[in-house]
């Protein structure tokens, strides 16, 4: 089972995944999508897990969980941005964006809330 952790900013998008024992395996960088639309930022941060999990001969049925950091405020019990000033991103379901990625695939999320 693998693990992953994207980091998604104004500026760039990291993601990593590591194995069951939490050695690194991977990581990618990208630069975040530009503007208030919040989809493409999403759909590059799930591609870039895709990627990784690909590079490694792994699915997303393999994916234990995903570690999400994202700029702020955040509403935690929500698990949504808020605001975000310089981006333009509004009340973004950012856990629900990927729980949903992840039983469209037939993924259970595990414990999502």
């Amino acid at each position: 089972m693998y693990w992953a952790g994207v980091d998604i900013g104004g500026t760039k998008i990291a993601a990593s995944i590591a194995a069951d024992d939490a050695v690194i395996l991977g990581t990618v960088r990208r630069a975040t999508p530009p503007g208030a639309d919040f989809s493409p930022v999403f759909e590059a941060a799930a591609a870039m897990v895709g990627e990784l999990l690909a590079a490694h001969g792994a699915t997303l049925k393999e994916l234990s969980g995903i570690g999400i950091s994202c700029p702020g405020p955040l509403d935690l019990a929500a698990g949504s941005i808020v605001q975000v000033a310089t981006t333009g991103w509004r009340e973004v379901p950012v856990r629900r964006l990927f729980i949903t990625a992840r039983i469209i695939l037939n993924v259970s999320p595990g414990e999502s809330d």
